[in-house]
């Protein structure tokens, strides 16, 4: 039954019109399933994930070598020749130097902040760990900011994966309920956009609920069509990307034509 739906939103815009007035139940059951399908992706990246790749490294690389110029060193604690503050924003993450201890977290997301004494991680504003310099990676204890070696990126690295999968616990939920939040609220604000549109340019007469019903179904081939490209790794320009976006917009116009048949 919800395969043969499935199917039917995918090659039948009739049949997605001839559901506008599915209850809200199984319209919000139909939002849960495509917010798990666009999931997938990601849950088999964190879920395989065993270190940065050359390429994820090479981007990083790239990023921090202008923000780690700094005559900083770990040796048993952070010593910087003067005060230092550096914040270097990540996808998922933000990382902080902080050398004074006068960083203030004021965003929800996950911090990491080497101070003075301690390396600090927060979330949701909160400081969920915190450890000395010493329980770090043996590619840390000693480690010169000299982002013109070789060795220093080598090191960085290294303790970077050793961290990373040390903590696997800690930071693979937190991931996976962040990354279904994101995609939630960007499921939501497409569908919504679309809706708005249509109910704006009154593309056919109908009540704001059954565009809504209509625009979600019609959210599936594209959903389903983003999941194959994420899974395969395949990048789309930003062009193609925005017309890509359009679709279930042209999905949900095609559907609503059927309403001058009946």
């Amino acid at each position: 039954m919800f395969y043969t739906k499935i199917k039917n939103n995918i090659i039948s815009p009739a049949s997605i019109y001839k559901s506008r007035n599915d209850s809200g139940m199984k319209v919000f059951g139909y939002l849960v399933f495509l917010i798990a399908l666009m999931m997938i992706p990601v849950i088999v990246y964190l879920v395989s994930f065993n270190g940065l790749s050359p390429e994820e490294q090479r981007v990083i690389r790239n990023d921090l070598e202008p923000m780690l110029d700094i005559d900083c060193e770990i040796d048993g604690k952070l010593i910087c020749s003067e005060s230092v503050i550096r914040e270097i924003d990540f996808q998922n993450f933000v990382i902080v130097i902080d050398s004074d201890q006068i960083y203030e977290v004021e965003s929800i997301g996950i911090h990491v902040i080497l101070s003075e004494e301690f390396v600090s991680v927060y979330s949701v504003k909160s400081e969920i760990l915190q450890f000395t310099y010493d329980e770090l990676p043996i590619e840390w204890q000693n480690l010169n900011f000299e982002v013109d070696d070789e060795t220093f990126w080598i090191q960085l690295f290294t303790g970077l994966d050793n961290i990373i999968m040390t903590n696997r616990s800690l930071w693979l939920p937190i991931a996976i309920i962040s990354f279904i939040f994101v995609y939630s609220i960007l499921v939501l604000f497409e569908i919504l956009l679309d809706s708005f549109i249509i109910r704006i340019f009154r593309f056919g007469q109908h009540k704001f609920k059954q565009i809504f019903v209509i625009v979600t179904y019609s959210m599936t081939i594209y959903v389903i069509l983003r999941v194959i490209l994420d899974l395969w790794g395949v990048n789309v320009g930003g062009i193609m990307l925005s017309l890509f976006q359009m679709t279930p917009l042209v999905y949900a116009l095609i559907a609503l034509r059927n309403a001058y048949r009946e």
